[in-house]
């Protein structure tokens, strides 16, 4: 079934085990999707990406997403509350991948291990 999920374009999309389907979209907002129940559980809430996010992976606890803005942002998936910033990256930030307390971002021409 399609719906409109965004007022931007979707770039990222990650469904955890759990069943919940994170999206990240060039309208600048991350939504926590309840697959079981097939509608919207939260949008990510706090100081959020100033541009395009184009990365994002979930795990049980946390959503981690990427932005052209060049930024990490680390986000509670429960609440969909900001946990975190990271701003080190040197471009902006295409691909990450996380497991456990190990993360890698990409962009550009940088990689950065975090």
């Amino acid at each position: 079934e399609a719906r409109d999920a965004h007022a931007g374009s979707i770039f990222a999309l990650h469904l955890t085990p759990e069943g919940l389907l994170v999206s990240a979209s060039g309208d600048k907002s991350v939504k926590i999707w309840d697959t079981a129940g097939g509608g919207l559980d939260h949008t990510a809430t706090g100081e959020g990406h100033s541009d395009s996010i184009w990365a994002a992976q979930a795990d049980g606890y946390k959503i981690v997403t990427g932005s052209i803005d060049q930024q990490v942002k680390v986000w509670d998936v429960g609440s969909g509350r900001l946990l975190n910033t990271l701003d080190d990256h040197m471009d902006a930030v295409y691909c990450l991948s996380f497991e456990g307390s190990r993360m890698l971002t990409g962009g550009g021409s940088a990689l950065t291990m975090w």
